[in-house]
């Protein structure tokens, strides 16, 4: 059997901070922290009203994300830490509260997870926060699904996550199944979830390969793109209109079809 090709390992991080949390699992006493390029540490305050909070996420400014526990509302809310100090809370919808914040690019757009005040079957709604602009819109669903979970975003503005499926949402598209986008090549492929973006608009997600669990790493090519098979791998191409104007702003190329490497 052919041995897979090594992945190689990743450029030293650019990232001016990390988060850290003390104080073992999510009680009164945990503690937040950002720690600095310089190695100092900044205290990531808990708001008031809350029991305590767990950061998740940061970006290259410095800013984090993550979540508040708050007794009088028995309930999780999504909450930011600019880089510049404090804490706010992340505006929930007339219709969906927020839950978490999982991620945060350096425009300050977060996504994350809420859910519907109703009672539902599925309850949870995709969410991104411009914490800029102060505004917050759910992503929606696939169809047929009756909730989604929004993973990670990158500085174009494109959110994945699951619903359902696995999906891909873009500011001039919307949201889009990833197995729906698969040509002849992927028959027998379902991708279950996407976990995360990058600024190349890598997307790395899990999927199914007849009922075998793999994962996915789905990379954005210049059209025409051809299809190639890897030793124990598949190189899967995806049918998908032109990603235009977000990908502009950070120097990816603005049309382009996107392929799927699956490693065994």
């Amino acid at each position: 059997m052919t041995s897979p090709t090594p992945v190689p390992a990743p450029p030293t991080s650019t990232t001016p901070a990390r988060c850290y949390r003390f104080g073992g699992p999510p009680l009164g006493n945990q503690r937040n922290y950002v720690r600095n390029p310089d190695g100092t540490l900044r205290l990531l305050p808990t708001p008031a009203g809350a029991d305590y909070a767990e950061a998740a996420a940061i970006n290259n400014r410095g800013d984090a994300v993550g979540h508040a526990w708050f007794p009088a509302e028995r309930d999780m809310r999504a909450v930011y830490w600019p880089a510049a100090g404090g804490v706010q809370r992340l505006a929930d919808l007339p219709d969906v509260n927020s839950w978490g914040g999982f991620a945060i690019n350096d425009s300050g757009q977060v996504v994350g997870l809420g859910h519907t005040t109703a009672t539902a079957a599925d309850r949870q709604r995709a969410l991104l926060w411009d914490t800029a602009a102060g505004t917050v819109i759910d992503l929606g669903t696939l169809p047929g699904m009756s909730g989604a979970q929004a993973a990670e975003v990158n500085n174009a503005g494109e959110v994945v996550g699951g619903s359902g499926r696995g999906f891909l949402w873009t500011p001039t598209e919307g949201m889009l199944d990833l197995t729906s986008l698969l040509d002849a090549s992927g028959q027998g492929w379902q991708i279950h979830f996407a976990h995360g973006i990058n600024n190349r608009g890598q997307i790395a997600a899990t999927g199914l390969f007849n009922d075998v669990p793999l994962a996915v790493l789905l990379t954005p090519v210049p059209e025409p793109a051809a299809l190639m098979l890897l030793p124990l791998a598949g190189f899967l191409l995806l049918r998908r209109r032109h990603i235009e104007g977000a990908n502009k702003r950070d120097g990816n190329v603005p049309s382009r079809s996107r392929h799927l490497f699956l490693p065994p």
